[in-house]
């Protein structure tokens, strides 16, 4: 997959978990996503998009962005392609990190 077809591909599967922070909650919940809170790379958005798309290589997910390093034939080298949050997933995260949806820590804990 190349960086612009990923980061598409991330786009699209951001929009997909739900149209507010409560709808994305339960895309997370049915999937059987946890995360932990306030870590970028191990929270249930960032869990989900790895679930959903195994091959992605690293990423930080944050309220404004999902920061992904890609490679790509057409360019050598690694490079970061930063995709912009929905405002639903935006606002998952700012209330996932103080401490709303307790049920979607990783171990429960809280």
């Amino acid at each position: 997959m190349t960086a612009t077809t990923t980061a598409r591909r991330v786009r699209y599967l951001l929009a997909d978990l739900g149209d507010s922070p409560d709808a994305v909650a339960e895309t997370l919940r049915a999937a059987g996503i946890t995360g932990v809170r306030e870590v970028g790379s191990a929270c249930p958005v960032a869990n989900w998009l790895h679930h959903q798309e195994p091959t992605l290589g690293d990423l930080e997910v944050s309220e404004e962005e999902v920061a992904l390093l890609l490679s790509d034939d057409d360019e050598p080298g690694d490079h970061f392609e930063w995709v912009i949050q929905t405002d639903a997933v935006a606002d998952f995260i700012v209330r996932f990190d103080h401490g709303h949806y307790p049920d979607l820590v990783a171990g429960g804990a809280s």
